[in-house]
């Protein structure tokens, strides 16, 4: 299950059932971090199960869910009503995932790469036989 950000944060949230989504938004972006924390408590186990079905990592999809909040918190300002927040949400969970996986792989083939290298490293050596004789 994940993190309630809004209690991790420390944050109180607008009654988000009289405000709507650009409502919240507007004043979030006008400094009220509660509105922010509202939207963060209704989209939360959305943008954490998109993003499970999509690594198949829990954990991951933990900072998965934490990244897509953050960039919505640097975006905020930026994007246009007209907009679905719902959608931009998803889309954004579906390219965040995307890039850890990504990620994820290149981390995992350079650590591959790595272990044959020094598995070659770790091959001994034998000095060539010599005739004592």
């Amino acid at each position: 299950m994940p993190v309630d950000f809004c209690r991790f944060w420390g944050l109180a949230g607008h009654d988000s059932e009289v405000m709507s989504d650009w409502q919240l938004l507007s004043a979030y972006n006008q400094g009220d971090e509660g509105a922010f924390a509202s939207l963060v408590k209704k989209y939360l186990p959305m943008v954490y199960s998109a993003a499970v079905r999509q690594v198949g990592d829990p954990h991951l999809a933990e900072e998965i869910a934490q990244s897509v909040f953050i960039l919505l918190s640097r975006k905020a300002k930026s994007l246009s009503a007209s907009v679905s927040l719902c959608g931009w949400l998803l889309r954004a969970t579906r390219f965040v995932a995307k890039d850890a996986l990504k990620m994820l792989r290149r981390r995992r083939q350079k650590e591959q790469e790595l272990s044959v290298n020094l598995k070659i490293d770790q091959v001994p050596t034998f000095p060539a036989a010599t005739n004592s004789f």
